[in-house]
């Protein structure tokens, strides 16, 4: 690996290089006559490497706006190269993490390595392919093992709501191919690495005729695997919603509950959120929370329990649930079926396509994907799996990249 601390009269020098293509220089890249008489690239030596970041449309909750990057964020970048058309093993290039943050250099208008500068690793003999690896922000908190098997590796943590908007990407391209599209800058377009999740909430046309009211006060999503790796060499985006996620989970996978913000702390209130016939949000429009993407087994009431008791005959379930505290008053009787006026109880729903089905079918969460799930509510289960009431609660799903395109998947529980 070539490279110079930081001087930037020299990188400079080095790019006017190419800027200006001056026939008077044996270092210039030219377009030379090639013996079959089709023009070639002819590389010059020494051309320092800088980057043209852009953050993928919709980055919610991060600093990154739709475009380009801020021009104060700090990204981290790896690389390795390789001869090429060569079958030789790729190595190291840019693979130093105290030289491999990327910031913003005013006086050129490109983006850099701090510092180092490195240089492509083209001669007017050697040509290679280089691929380019990078994670944003640089601050990201993630394990990488790129150098070796170019994965990163995350924990979602408690509570899910301050977890850091991750993106990366992975770029293959040469110098040739630089010239050739006249770029200066590698081209960088990074993706969400994670998941949001948000829910709203109705009660059913039936309910309101009850006379029933449904108060809301909380959710928690659980058994939520919280650990995995990412390949960042098949997790590129944009993703489709029946493929495979490229996150693979631990080997032993750590189940997590995350309780959610709910819509009326944004504010400052705690008496729930009382639901009529239209559709409303639960959980909070500012702060929505990020997961590690997986492939979730649903919790099946039928086999297992949330947590066991002297009395229980199930074993307690690893499958991924709702925990929603509420309280439910009937106007008919002047009194609460779940709850009471100063007390919400827990009921708990299944993540599940069928609720009848004798296998619920899994459901995959995709980075780069916000799933809205809108609760139509009744009444659910109870701790050992028993349902409550007659009434089923209905839990549909919309699944939209975060920059808004519609593929849309339906799920009840």
């Amino acid at each position: 690996m070539r490279y110079v601390f930081c001087k930037f009269c020299v990188a400079l020098a080095s790019m006017a290089i190419v800027l200006l293509a001056s026939c008077s220089s044996g270092d210039d890249a030219v377009l030379q006559p090639s013996v079959d008489s089709v023009p070639k690239v002819v590389v010059p030596e020494d051309i320092p490497v800088s980057f043209s970041p852009k953050a993928t449309d919709g980055a919610t909750r991060s600093p990154i706006p739709a475009g380009d990057l801020a021009t104060d964020a700090v990204f981290r970048v790896w690389a390795t190269k390789k001869i090429t058309g060569s079958t030789t093993a790729e190595e190291a290039f840019i693979n130093d993490n105290a030289r491999n943050m990327v910031v913003y250099d005013a006086s050129s208008g490109l983006w850099r390595t701090t510092g180092a500068t490195y240089y492509w690793p083209d001669t007017p003999e050697t040509l290679y392919d280089v691929s380019f690896f990078a994670l944003y922000p640089a601050t990201a908190p993630v394990t990488t093992d790129i150098a070796t098997n170019k994965t990163i590796s995350y924990t979602a943590d408690s509570p899910i709501d301050g977890n850091t908007d991750v993106l990366y990407t992975m770029l293959t391209t040469s110098l040739t191919d630089m010239l050739a599209a006249n770029k200066i800058a590698v081209p960088l377009q990074l993706h969400h690495a994670l998941t949001q999740v948000a829910f709203k909430g109705k009660t059913s046309d039936a309910f309101q005729a009850s006379g029933w009211t449904v108060t809301v006060g909380g959710i928690r999503v659980c058994n939520i695997n919280s650990t995995g790796v990412l390949d960042l060499t098949t997790g590129i985006s944009p993703w489709d919603p029946a493929t495979v996620t490229p996150w693979t989970p631990t080997a032993t996978p750590t189940l997590t509950n995350y309780p959610l913000t709910m819509l009326d702390d944004d504010d400052d209130t705690t008496d729930g959120i009382v639901l009529t016939g239209d559709v409303q949000p639960l959980t909070s429009t500012e702060v929505i929370p990020m997961l590690m993407p997986q492939a979730l087994t649903p919790w099946n009431p039928d086999t297992h329990c949330i947590y066991t008791t002297d009395v229980s005959t199930k074993s307690a379930t690893t499958g991924g649930y709702l925990a929603i505290d509420l309280k439910i008053y009937d106007s008919t009787t002047d009194s609460y079926s779940i709850g009471d006026e100063n007390t919400f109880e827990t009921i708990y729903v299944p993540f599940c396509v069928d609720p009848a089905a004798d296998s619920p079918e899994t459901v995959v969460w995709h980075p780069g994907y916000r799933y809205t799930y809108t609760i139509t509510f009744g009444s659910g289960y109870d701790s050992q799996g028993q349902r409550l009431d007659a009434r089923l609660i209905e839990v549909s799903v919309s699944i939209t990249p975060w920059d808004e395109v519609e593929p849309t998947n339906g799920i009840a529980a």
